[in-house]
């Protein structure tokens, strides 16, 4: 572990604790609530354990992520094998790693018991049991506050980047690799800063500091702290400021669905994953071809399919309809050849999705699909009529750059509401006439209907033989 970037960490923290401090008690209350309520020898083991899990909401309910509402459908349809589940997930006695495998493989029957159930009873089936090394963590320190710390994998691999720690690819070994990170943290706090240790007790009422005896809550306030608040990285949207929650298992699902995902948007994420996660549009332009306003663009409409067919929790942000691409990316100003240029990096969690995932076959790597629209169909001939000066060319130009950018045309329409915008617009559909993408033809009206539909045709003398040879080409 670099110590330096510890001890900058610890520096930051300290001076924002007294601010951040108190929008993250809940993790200390949920942890009470547990230790209150927990209770195996109860007679009504899913009222007990509803009443346990009663303030884990952000810790086990958040966004599209709902372990807590799944664990307990479980125990309300399944209480013994619910039980057993937990009881073993929980038992120190048995190697750490075998227990989280063996509660993988216990949700995953618990899942498709109740499906049946639901396929009986006409029941959609629901398609994940969200019982990730996530929610186990969660499980764990409830039950064992003393020993483990809530854990994310995203907020892992960021934390862990910063300060020079390598984090296995298994989503396992990743978890137990976590508890190492935090127990080092721990003891360095412990051997170095008491002061520091009695400074963060004073900011937890009395009633709640039993919930955290050994401090791995405080541990954990400092971990999230770099991911969520700390400006170290610079990177915005912050997880304070907006997160959609989606872990990898949600991500993977929502690649799949071809009304969210489109080619153009897959393309898009393959070659970020190709970048390394991260690059400015312009840089994505040079390396795979296309503009860079066509990277903006399927960002941005990819941002919006999220919340508006998936159901994603919108930008609590200003203006979100220009920045929808803070749903599946974060971003920041890069410096470059003097001037502030934009960043997009992939979001956590939707990396380690695309790690694993396999694109489909019309994905091609030489992005031959790019150019074929996607998200939204027109019919083959669209005639816009009215008197003059009722925006018949204005609506032109949408239609024509929202069907070569493969958008909706609402979404061209929303961009050409600012006068700036407008401009932007109107210079793509420039370019896209250059490049013969579109092509503009005026019914001229000394024309008949006939002529300009039908083309110049020979006038004949009907007394005269018709002789093929003697026609020219007209």
């Amino acid at each position: 572990m670099d110590i330096q970037a510890l001890e900058n960490l610890l520096e930051r923290y300290s001076k924002a604790v007294g601010t951040t401090r108190k929008n993250e008690l809940y993790k200390w209350r949920a942890v009470a609530c547990f230790q209150k309520n927990w209770n195996l020898e109860a007679d009504d083991f899913s009222e007990m354990l509803k009443a346990s899990l009663a303030d884990s909401n952000l810790l086990l309910t958040n966004g599209m992520y709902y372990p807590r509402g799944m664990i307990e459908i479980f125990a309300w349809h399944q209480p013994d094998e619910t039980k057993q589940a937990l009881v073993a997930l929980l038992d120190e006695s048995v190697d750490l790693r075998e227990r989280l495998v063996a509660f993988d493989k216990a949700a995953k029957a618990l899942l498709e018991k109740d499906n049946q159930r639901r396929l009986a009873e006409g029941e959609p089936e629901a398609k994940n049991s969200f019982q990730d090394p996530r929610a186990m963590n969660v499980y764990l320190t409830f039950a064992h506050p003393d020993i483990y710390f809530l854990y994310k994998s995203s907020m892992f691999t960021r934390v862990a980047e910063l300060l020079g720690i390598k984090a296995p690819s298994n989503k396992f070994d990743k978890a137990i690799a976590y508890n190492a990170m935090c127990n080092e943290i721990l003891a360095y706090l412990k051997e170095k800063k008491q002061d520091f240790i009695e400074a963060s007790d004073a900011l937890v009422p009395i009633e709640l500091r039993e919930a955290d005896p050994e401090h791995h809550l405080l541990v954990q306030d400092i971990v999230y702290f770099a991911d969520a608040y700390d400006d170290a990285f610079a990177w915005i949207p912050t997880k304070a400021q907006y997160d959609p929650g989606i872990e990898a298992d949600e991500w993977l699902q929502l690649l799949d669905n071809r009304e969210i995902f489109t080619s153009n948007a897959l393309l898009l994420v393959r070659r970020l994953m190709e970048c390394g996660g991260q690059a400015t549009c312009a840089e994505l332009a040079d390396r795979f071809g296309n503009s860079p306003q066509f990277y903006i663009n399927n960002g941005s409409t990819l941002g919006e399919r999220l919340v508006n067919k998936a159901g994603v929790p919108k930008p609590n942000i200003e203006g979100w309809k220009t920045k929808c691409w803070m749903v599946p990316f974060i971003g920041k100003e890069k410096p470059e050849k003097g001037k502030g240029v934009f960043i997009w990096r992939l979001r956590q969690e939707l990396q380690e999705a695309l790690q694993g995932y396999e694109f489909p076959n019309d994905i091609s790597e030489d992005g031959a699909s790019m150019n074929k629209p996607q998200g939204a169909s027109y019919p083959k001939n669209l005639i816009l009529y009215g008197p003059p000066g009722t925006g018949k060319t204005y609506m032109t130009k949408a239609y024509a750059v929202a069907i070569c950018e493969g958008r909706t045309v609402e979404s061209v329409l929303d961009e050409m509401a600012t006068d700036e915008g407008y401009a932007d617009v109107a210079e793509r559909y420039r370019q896209l006439k250059e490049k013969d993408r579109i092509g503009f033809v005026t019914f001229h009206q000394s024309y008949s209907y006939e002529e300009f539909v039908e083309g110049l045709r020979p006038d004949f003398d009907q007394e005269t033989p018709y002789d093929i040879s003697s026609v020219k080409n007209t």
